[in-house]
């Protein structure tokens, strides 16, 4: 063999052992920020309008808040961390993907079954461009503290009880059917973002709710994943300001009228008229995949041309 092709094909192993590992490397669902999920794809620019107490214990130290948002792709599998805060008061978690299968709701619609209290969501209005497809609700509460998990598929109307676990572990047991997802809660925090940090601190939090369902269960075929997500009150009608992506510096609770009224609904919250999007986007793959799936290719024409 001749020392070049002996090179090229050294490099292409090294190459397919680099994306062996990136594959292979998909995070542990447990409420925790694993490296491989790289920077976060959003940070909170307010402080939680929802029990920001100051308390110092764990579960309460800073309400309900999202403090910055991780996304990315693993075999198969999407996977998201929200880091900060659930408080174990019955509050939602509430997470909209838009994975570009065809049906999606730019308006919130209303499901047959109602799964837990879903309908009361109906009439939210996402930003231009973002349609969701699926959707997952997480919520801690009651005693021993669990993490109860609804989901729904928006393209077909279906929807169910996920399951429930303990914090800090990712599988979820009694559920009903649908999609395998794995979702858990890791309250430790307690940095959180007040009025005279944020957004200092929030980037700082690396532990939170965390959640994981297959690209083929949310429909994906091609193109960017993006991602919704926003706390919501014990019925899912009282929208909190915390969303990712965040809303502008300054803004309060949405409430269920855009502006902190309370109407038992979300139908007068339109995120069109907040400033920037209350998204945010997961490659798929993610780009260092793509560069080491060209170098491979580039590789491997250099070696055919020896």
């Amino acid at each position: 063999m001749r020392r070049s092709s002996f090179k090229t094909l050294l490099a292409v192993s090294f190459l397919t052992a680099g994306i062996a590992q990136l594959a292979g490397a998909q995070p542990v669902v447990d409420g925790i920020v694993d490296p491989g999920y790289g920077a976060a794809k959003s940070v909170q620019q307010n402080p939680t309008g929802f029990g920001d107490n100051n308390d110092p214990s764990p579960l309460t130290a800073n309400g309900s808040e999202i403090d910055a948002s991780y996304g990315t792709v693993s075999n198969g599998r999407l996977y998201l961390v929200f880091a900060g805060n659930l408080e174990t008061n019955f509050n939602k978690l509430e997470v909209f993907i838009a994975s570009g299968a065809p049906g999606g709701q730019n308006v919130v619609g209303t499901l047959p079954s109602n799964q837990g209290g879903f309908n009361n969501m109906a009439g939210l209005t996402f930003d231009t461009g973002f349609n969701a497809t699926n959707w997952i609700s997480v919520t801690t509460g009651g005693g021993p503290t669990q993490v109860f998990v609804d989901s729904a598929n928006l393209t077909t109307g279906s929807a169910n009880f996920a399951g429930q676990t303990v914090p800090g572990v990712g599988a979820l047991t009694g559920g009903n059917g649908g999609p395998v997802i794995e979702a858990t809660t890791n309250n430790s925090n307690i940095t959180g973002v007040t009025a005279a940090t944020a957004p200092n601190d929030a980037a700082a939090v690396l532990t939170g709710v965390e959640v994981s369902i297959a690209l083929a269960d949310i429909g994906y075929t091609s193109g960017d994943i993006l991602v919704s997500a926003f706390v919501n009150g014990q019925n899912h009608d009282y929208a909190s300001n915390q969303w990712a992506a965040s809303l502008p510096a300054g803004t309060g609770n949405p409430g269920g009228n855009g502006s902190g009224v309370f109407t038992g609904n979300l139908a007068g919250v339109n995120l069109n008229n907040f400033a920037g999007n209350q998204y945010f986007t997961v490659a798929v793959p993610e780009p260092t995949s793509l560069g080491l799936l060209g170098l491979i290719g580039a590789a491997t024409i250099r070696r055919r041309r020896h």
